[in-house]
């Protein structure tokens, strides 16, 4: 959407899987791109210096300010002449492109990009890539790839230092490709985490099977997943509530199930399920459970576990088992190999 500050702005968009995109906002203007978080601050920003083949500016390229243009949705354009720079909404990230529809003068040379980067955010390398800040403050900018009409990949490097980015293409890839050539780095915040089963640092304690549920009333996220948090007790499984933006809310990483007495490990629970119910307000959290030394799996339940939650501050309600006419529709079954599942998001600390 254009601005009347003739700002355009582009978001990530959402998952296939419902779950919120990445917590800014790319404003694109004609003096270039700003990263804003949502408290209003602007993290990153970059705009184009300079567009050169051996060491002179290349003709029809116009590296100074243009107004940005909406194509497609989520595609907006810098059109520079012979040089088209591109920004496009993805899962989590917002992709910056330089498209080159056809070869550039001087032919036989290197592609040099260069921008300018500002950012109050200390600089450092990150992995597959560099990054301003640090938390959820954090912006990164990921390694470039190359590629021509047919998808074959060109040579090309990026060099990033804290206050400008120098990306180069190498002249023998260019002079065999087929045009378009599109060059795609790519830009988004830094990922945050949500859970911390255990001691940090400790393969013994992790997550698997994560589901979410939207909160239409309250603009809030339920994630829940089943976990290890303390040993002896086995998986368990647990909730953390988000805003809108991402953010923590209450209490941090709350228990909802309680399969058999304490410290006894054989009995877990596994592959929640979370629904949200919009016309009373509550969430309904499912499990697949053995809550006594029988062999046997059953479904369990809690409803609305956030009542339960702040009424109990330290006695665990027991769960509801749910007969299996209520759920002959939606059996939840072990996967094969656990830490998977249909549409189930990656949970922090990884897989068993």
């Amino acid at each position: 959407m254009l601005a009347s500050s003739g700002l355009v702005r582009l978001a990530p968009r959402a998952g296939a899987d419902g779950f919120a995109p990445a917590p800014f906002t790319a404003e694109l203007g004609p003096g270039g791109v700003s990263v804003r978080l949502p408290d209003g601050s602007v993290a990153w920003s970059w705009r184009l210096l300079a567009v050169e083949a051996g060491g002179d500016r290349v003709p029809g390229v116009e590296p100074g300010a243009v107004q940005p243009v909406e194509g497609a949705a989520g595609v907006v354009d810098y059109r520079r002449g012979a040089v088209v720079e591109r920004y496009v909404a993805r899962e989590s990230s917002v992709e910056q492109q330089f498209v080159i529809p056809e070869p550039l003068r001087p032919a036989g040379e290197d592609l040099v990009i260069t921008g300018r980067v500002e950012s109050a955010g200390g600089f450092r390398e990150a992995a597959g890539g560099w990054q301003w800040g640090e938390g959820r403050r954090a912006v990164r900018l990921g390694d470039v790839s190359v590629f021509d009409a047919r998808g074959r990949e060109l040579p090309a490097d990026l060099e990033v230092s804290a206050a400008e980015t120098r990306l180069r293409v190498g002249a023998d890839g260019l002079a065999a490709a087929v045009y378009p050539v599109t060059v795609d780095p790519e830009i988004g915040v830094n990922d945050f985490r949500i859970s911390d089963m255990g001691p940090e640092g400790s393969p013994l304690y992790s997550t698997a099977w994560v589901q979410v549920a939207y909160n239409s009333i309250r603009d809030e996220y339920l994630v829940v997943w089943d976990g290890n948090d303390v040993m002896a007790d086995g998986d368990e499984i647990y909730g953390q509530r988000l805003d809108g933006s991402g953010k923590e809310l209450g209490e941090n990483d709350f228990r909802i199930s309680d399969m058999g007495p304490p410290s006894d490990a054989r009995l877990q629970a596994d592959v929640p399920a979370v629904a949200y119910n919009s016309v009373d307000d509550e969430y309904l959290v499912v499990w697949e459970g053995d809550d006594e030394v029988d062999g046997e799996l059953e479904v369990y339940g809690q409803r609305d576990p956030l009542r339960r939650l702040a009424r109990r501050r330290g006695a665990l309600r027991p769960a509801l088992r749910l007969p299996r006419a209520a759920v002959r529709h939606g059996r939840l079954r072990r996967p094969r190999g656990r830490g998977g599942g249909g549409g189930g998001l990656r949970g922090g600390g990884g897989g068993r």
